[in-house]
């Protein structure tokens, strides 16, 4: 019986890259934020490829809706951060941490607010949550 052995050489190793799932609810600062984010696809892309962030995968943008909060969850390297427009004002809300089973405490203490016009503040915060701060 023949064993196939794959080897992860340069020529079928698959570069790590920005990767976005497209939400048609997203409000609009969550759109300019995805849009700011990809006039910066060359530099994070390139990021992504170095040594340090080896092994870590794609960042990728998944939508993300929580009732009125509608906007992306940005994974990478098992670390997740959902960003929208807040439910009751127009500011940009951020939840650095992963949804599923947060204690209702942190879930107040980490959640961040920014006013509706701080895109590059937002997405400085959420590339520097995710370990990618140097991107920008």
């Amino acid at each position: 019986m023949d064993i196939l052995k794959i080897s992860f050489t340069h020529e079928n190793w698959i570069a790590p890259k920005l990767v976005i799932y497209p939400n048609p609810y997203a409000n609009w600062q969550a759109t300019c934020i995805l849009e700011l984010t990809r006039s910066y696809e060359g530099n994070i892309n390139s990021e992504l490829q170095t040594e340090e962030h080896e092994n870590k995968g794609d960042l990728v943008f998944a939508p993300f809706i929580n009732g009125r909060e509608r906007g992306y969850t940005v994974y990478y390297d098992s670390k997740e951060v959902s960003f929208a427009e807040n439910r009751n004002s127009d500011q940009i809300v951020v939840y650095p941490f992963k949804w599923q089973g947060v204690p209702e405490k942190e879930f107040f203490e980490k959640r961040r607010y920014l006013a509706p016009h701080e895109f590059y503040e937002a997405l400085k915060g959420i590339l520097t949550e995710l370990g990618l701060g140097d991107v920008l």
